[in-house]
């Protein structure tokens, strides 16, 4: 070998197992020869949090945004007291001129906020 250097077989080999290496793996922690990344944020799902959540909670509740009745605002316990599938934390959104709409963003995930004017 030229110049006397030496590469250590376990830093080309895939530690997941998947016959990736590290730096090409997008989930270098568990196997996933697939790399399957349904949100593609660039975190496989095999180790992505939020597997459809390209943000991976960005609100940092625990929920998911695809299954998060209030995306945009933490409430860990998710609470509805009316029932109509938007947390409490979002309808004091919606009573201060602020409607979370559900729809599809570019990414898929289902959650938008709209401004709203009050028409009075």
């Amino acid at each position: 070998m030229m110049g006397g250097g030496s590469v250590s077989i376990s830093s080309i080999s895939a530690e997941s197992s998947d016959g990736l290496c590290a730096t090409a793996d997008n989930c270098p922690t568990a196997a996933n020869a697939g790399q399957e990344d349904e949100d593609t944020d660039l975190v496989g799902d095999a180790c992505d949090p939020c597997p459809a959540d390209a943000a991976n909670d960005a609100d940092g509740d625990g929920h998911c945004a695809n299954v998060d009745n209030c995306p945009t605002v933490a409430n860990a316990g998710q609470e509805d007291e009316d029932s109509d599938l938007m947390g409490n934390a979002c309808d004091e959104l919606k009573q201060n001129g602020w409607l979370l709409t559900l729809g599809n963003d570019e990414s898929g995930v289902a959650w938008a906020v709209d401004q709203v004017l009050n028409a009075e």
